[in-house]
Formats: structure tokens, C-alpha cells, sequence
């Protein structure tokens, strides 16, 4: 469950990055 949750953070967080980097500046 632990390993799990963090692979989830680390997915979102990427994902994050992704999201964002895509907005206008």
C-alpha cells in the first residue's frame, strides 16, 4: 500500500509538471 501511494504522488506530481507546463507563462 505504501509503495503504491508513493508511486501515485510521484504520477501525479509528473503529471502536475506536465499540466503546467503546458498553461501559457
Amino acid at each position: 500500500m505504501l509503495l503504491y501511494d508513493l508511486d501515485l504522488l510521484d504520477v501525479v506530481s509528473i503529471f502536475e509538471q506536465f499540466y503546467y507546463g503546458l498553461l501559457p507563462a
